[in-house]
């Protein structure tokens, strides 16, 4: 059961059997739009292809509201190290039944 209760209250149990700490992790997607594919003509200074080569150009300015996908994915990491697990590491879903509040 990916949580359980005692006199304390409820608390989350990673897959691998451990009260945590936990990070909430998502998956978040930040994007620019692909111009065009060019040959490269010179070497700019923050250029990676040399003359002749392949280039993608890329808009280098977001534009408002366009450029970041809301987070998908939500899940939870176990961050516990203790005596013989130097880190846990296990990923698992926000267990059934359990919302999320955001701290402002």
């Amino acid at each position: 059961m990916p949580w359980d209760e005692d006199q304390d209250g409820p608390f989350l149990v990673c897959p691998r059997g451990h009260r945590g700490p936990f990070r909430y992790l998502e998956d978040i997607v930040c994007w620019r739009t692909v111009v065009r594919l060019v040959r490269s003509t010179e070497k700019h200074e923050h250029s990676v292809t040399d003359p002749g080569e392949l280039a993608m150009e890329i808009e280098g300015l977001y534009k408002t509201g366009e450029g970041y996908d809301d987070g998908e994915n939500w899940r939870l990491e176990c961050r516990y190290s203790g005596p013989g697990v130097p880190f846990c590491g296990a990923e698992f879903p926000i267990p059934n039944g359990i919302s999320l509040e955001f701290d402002p």
